[in-house]
């Protein structure tokens, strides 16, 4: 089990690196192409000057976003494996918009928290839950209109 969430850990943390890399060489290329072109006019010195601005907000950006990839850590993963009494609901979650399918799994804590860890598919998320069901025996599992219920009276028991 830890070892298939630290794999769709690996994969998160690849793409923000990639992706921060990305935006980080783009804009150094943007940046030092229009650093390299004269300014003859007022009108290119502001048109420049506003290219670089952008240029440096990119920068920011993808460094931000490499530096968020290598520091991105599992939460589900610290609460399933410290502190399992913690989790009253774990479940298959999958998000549609415009043909694009993504599968996740959510647990939902005893302190009314919510977590979520991205899988590749949706036979991965199952095989999770397979293995989850040895793991947290007091958990529900599944995507259920009763165990949607039954996490809502919980909390609302617990606030009382």
């Amino acid at each position: 089990m830890e070892a298939l969430v630290a794999s769709s850990m690996r994969f998160q943390k690849l793409v923000f690196r990639f992706i921060g890399i990305f935006i980080l060489l783009g804009a150094l290329v943007v940046t030092v192409l229009v650093l390299t072109q004269p300014a003859e006019t007022a009108e290119d010195r502001f048109e420049r000057n506003g290219i670089v601005v952008f240029g440096i907000i990119f920068l920011v950006v993808g460094i931000f976003m490499y530096d968020f990839g290598k520091r991105l850590s599992s939460k589900i993963l610290d609460v399933i494996t410290n502190r399992p009494d913690d989790v009253v609901w774990i479940y298959h979650f999958i998000a549609r918009n415009k043909g694009i399918t993504a599968n996740a799994i959510h647990i939902r804590t005893i302190h009314n928290k919510k977590d979520g860890l991205n899988v590749s598919s949706g036979a991965k998320a199952e095989e999770l839950l397979d293995l989850q069901e040895w793991h947290l025996p007091k958990a529900m599992i599944g995507n259920t209109t009763e165990n949607k219920k039954a996490y809502k009276e919980i909390i609302k028991n617990r606030r009382r």
